[in-house]
C-alpha cells in the first residue's frame, strides 16, 4: 500500500517586495524552455490559456476517482502543441521523452535510442509521411523520446505538410537535453535507485485560544537505504512559500513561511515528513522576518493525520477543532 501524505500548493504570501520562491515542479520548468513552434500562415497556436499548449510531468496534477489531487506519477514529460484554423480545423504535434530518473526506459519508455540498433515496435517507430495514413512520426536516436503529429481528419493541405514536419523535428530536438540517453542506470552495475514522493496538507486547528492554518505542496526525491530498509537519503526538497494565517483575541496576523531543507523522513505503517522552515515575511511583531523553525507532517496508521509548524516559540495547525488532511505518496 502507498503512503498518501498531502502537502497542498499554496500561494506565496506577498508582505514585502522581493518574497523568494521554489518551483514545486523542476520538470516542468525544463520542460518550458520547449516552445511550441510557430504555427504555419493559415493556422494560428493558440496560448496556453486558451489550450495551445499542454504539459504533463510526473507532478502534474490529475483527476483520479475521489481524489483531485493525485499526480500523474510516471517519470515521462510530453508536452502538446495544437494548431488551429480560422475555419475549426485542429492539428495536434507533441513531443515525449522519458526522464534521467527512470530507472529502466528500455522496459516502460521502449521508444527511441535508435542508434543502439534495438528493435522499434511498429505503432512507435519512426513513420514517413503517406497520403493514406496521415501520420509523421520521428524518434531519438540517443534519447529514449519521440514527436509526432496524426492528421487523421485530413485538416492538412498539401503544402501544409513539410512545415509539420519541420516542426515536429524542431521539438524533438529541443528535447534531447533533458531526455534519457541510452545507457543502462550504473552501465551495469549497482545503482541508487531514486523515488519521487509528493506531498501536501491543508490545515486548520485551534492550540492554546490562538486558530491557525495553512495550506502546501511540494515534492521530494528518496533513494534507497543501504542498510535494506525502503527509505535512505532523502534530497531535492522543493515547495511553494506558504501563508500561515494566526488568529488570536479576534487579531488576524500572516506569516509568509518558506520550506527548506528535509531533515528527517520515515515511511513504514505511516510516513512522517520533517523539514526546516523560515518566515520571509510575517505582520506579527513576535515572530519577525528571519525566524527559522521546523514543518510537520505526520500520517500514522489507526490516527488522525497531524501537520505542525514550530516557530517563534509556538507550535501552530497542530491542536484541537477546525480539520487537518495531509498526504505523502511515492510515485
Amino acid at each position: 500500500m502507498r503512503a498518501r501524505v498531502i502537502f497542498g500548493v499554496l500561494s506565496v504570501l506577498v508582505l514585502t517586495a522581493g518574497t523568494a520562491s521554489v518551483s514545486a515542479d523542476p520538470y516542468r520548468d525544463q520542460a518550458n524552455s520547449i516552445a511550441c513552434p510557430s504555427a504555419p500562415s493559415g493556422w494560428v497556436n493558440p496560448p496556453e490559456s486558451q489550450g495551445g499548449r499542454y504539459v504533463l510531468t510526473p507532478l502534474t496534477g490529475v483527476a483520479s476517482g475521489d481524489d483531485p489531487t493525485e499526480f500523474f506519477a510516471a517519470p515521462i514529460v510530453q508536452i502538446d502543441c495544437h494548431y488551429r484554423t480560422t475555419d475549426g480545423k485542429d492539428v495536434q504535434l507533441f513531443v515525449r521523452y522519458a526522464l534521467p530518473i527512470d530507472i529502466n526506459p528500455w522496459n516502460d519508455f521502449y521508444v527511441g535510442c535508435t542508434a543502439t540498433g534495438r528493435p522499434q515496435p511498429d505503432s512507435t517507430a519512426a513513420k514517413a509521411w503517406n497520403d493514406d495514413e496521415r501520420v509523421y512520426r520521428v524518434v531519438g536516436a540517443q534519447t529514449w523520446s519521440l514527436a509526432t503529429f496524426i492528421d487523421n481528419l485530413r485538416a492538412l493541405g498539401k503544402n501544409d505538410v513539410p512545415r509539420f514536419e519541420a516542426m515536429t523535428d524542431a521539438m524533438l530536438k529541443a528535447a534531447q537535453p533533458f531526455a534519457h540517453n541510452c545507457q543502462l542506470a550504473g552501465n551495469g552495475g549497482p545503482v541508487t535507485i531514486k523515488s519521487i514522493w509528493t506531498f501536501s496538507f491543508d490545515a486548520h486547528a485551534t492550540n492554546a485560544g490562538i486558530t491557525s492554518s495553512a495550506k502546501d505542496s511540494g515534492s521530494f526525491l528518496t533513494t534507497a537505504s543501504t542498510s535494506g530498509s525502503s527509505v535512505g537519503t532523502i534530497t531535492n526538497l522543493v515547495a511553494k512559500n506558504f501563508r500561515l494565517k494566526v488568529t488570536s483575541k479576534g487579531k488576524s496576523e500572516f506569516l509568509a513561511i518558506h520550506v527548506g531543507a528535509p531533515i528527517q523522513f520515515q515511511h513504514g505503517y505511516g510516513s512522517l515528513l520533517r523539514a526546516q522552515v523560515v518566515v520571509t515575511a510575517s505582520n506579527d511583531t513576535a515572530c519577525r522576518k528571519g525566524s527559522s523553525g521546523t514543518l510537520l507532517v505526520s500520517l500514522q496508521s489507526l490516527t488522525p493525520p497531524r501537520v505542525a509548524v514550530n516557530v517563534c516559540g509556538q507550535t501552530f495547525l497542530d491542536g484541537k477543532g477546525g480539520a487537518v488532511s495531509a498526504q505523502i505518496k511515492s510515485a
